[in-house]
């Protein structure tokens, strides 16, 4: 009898035992502790590639943070927005509007920012500032893999597919005093992307129009518009308002194709 009391006590203790070593320890204060599953939120955010843009050209925007899928919309002020990419036009809108746009992620936050449309302000030749409101074509350059660059007015041309978006470059207009056609062209034979003032792509192939430059500087166009060239491999065009771009890569420049913006 004694023997099954003594089991029956031992096994007793070691099922206390048992119970507190399997309980949550507890912190200096007494209070028993515990992890706690928690999950941040990242916050979003909403930009802009440009602050500022004139009437009837675009910009790019971009959102990060939140839940995906963005939307992306106008808040006020007016234009036209891709939901899905967020690329946006100031189309009818004139200068001096301030238009807010609004990015909406998967949870329904909402993150704004603003775009001023606004007239260029241009310089000629070191003379006083001045403003116009003539609409812009924007465009756009990227380099392709095979080295020549391609220039076009499709900002998701630009930036999607094949090589590096290397960003906004110059405008054409989209009428001028003394229009001058600029052509997107390509030669199959060298791999050639290049711009021209003929409509027939100097005996290459015609891919579209960009738009208009002006033949000589004005208030709306005052930067000339380089072309200039590489006979490293096949010859390769290349076209630029900065001419330094040009010398300093060792190129030749082959002319102006007009004045843009």
């Amino acid at each position: 009898m004694r023997r099954i009391f003594c089991v029956v006590l031992g096994l007793l203790i070691l099922s206390v035992i048992f119970q507190n070593c399997s309980a949550a320890p507890e912190d200096m204060t007494g209070s028993s502790s515990a992890v706690a599953s928690t999950s941040t939120a990242t916050s979003l955010y909403l930009s802009s590639l440009d602050t500022s843009i004139a009437p009837n050209t675009s910009t790019q925007l971009i959102a990060a943070g939140g839940a995906l899928p963005y939307t992306f919309s106008i808040a006020s002020g007016g234009g036209s927005i891709s939901a899905l990419s967020g690329f946006y036009t100031a189309s009818n809108i004139s200068s001096g509007t301030l238009v807010t746009l609004m990015v909406t992620d998967a949870l329904g936050a909402v993150a704004l920012t603003t775009v001023t449309v606004s007239t260029i302000t241009t310089t000629i030749s070191g003379t006083a500032t001045a403003t116009t409101t003539s609409s812009y074509n924007s465009i756009y350059r990227k380099l392709m893999n095979g080295g020549s660059h391609i220039f076009t007015t499709d900002y998701s041309e630009a930036t999607n597919g094949d090589g590096s978006y290397e960003g906004l470059v110059f405008y054409t207009l989209v009428s001028a005093v003394s229009p001058v056609g600029l052509y997107r062209c390509y030669n199959y034979a060298t791999g050639d992307n290049f711009l021209s003032n003929s409509s027939g792509c100097e005996g290459q192939s015609y891919i579209n129009t960009l738009g208009y430059l002006e033949s000589a500087p004005t208030v709306a166009a005052p930067s000339p518009i380089y072309r200039c060239y590489s006979t490293w491999y096949n010859v390769m065009h290349y076209q630029t308002k900065n001419s330094a771009e040009c010398t300093n890569a060792g190129l030749q420049i082959e002319g102006i194709l007009g004045y843009g913006a």
